[in-house]
């Protein structure tokens, strides 16, 4: 799977997404990977400061490797997944706009 920049297509009407997010979320941290939702094409409970900046669907749990899979369903894939983008890092190019996250 591959992020979906917002601009080009927004998810369902209130279909479950994991986004990443560029900026500050309270309690979150300063720029991460979150799941989320949207109505209308504008996102729901997004603090302000925080930006959508890609989009993609919630994979299916048989695509998954294992430490994903088994944690699909006590919500701690979003954490899981900040784990590993902060061990490798993750590069964002959206927009001409080049974005590192460590």
């Amino acid at each position: 799977m591959s992020w979906i920049n917002p601009k080009d297509q927004m998810p369902e009407d209130r279909e479950v997404v994991i986004v990443l997010y560029l900026g500050y979320w309270s309690g979150r941290g300063n720029s991460g990977i979150t799941d989320a939702y949207a109505v209308g094409r504008q996102w729901v409970n997004i603090p302000e400061g925080a930006t959508v900046a890609a989009w993609m669907p919630m994979p299916d749990k048989g695509e998954l490797p294992e430490w994903l899979a088994t944690s699909i369903d006590d919500h701690a894939l979003v954490d899981l997944c900040k784990e590993r983008v902060n061990e490798k890092g993750v590069h964002v190019n959206l927009d001409d706009d080049e974005y590192f996250m460590l």
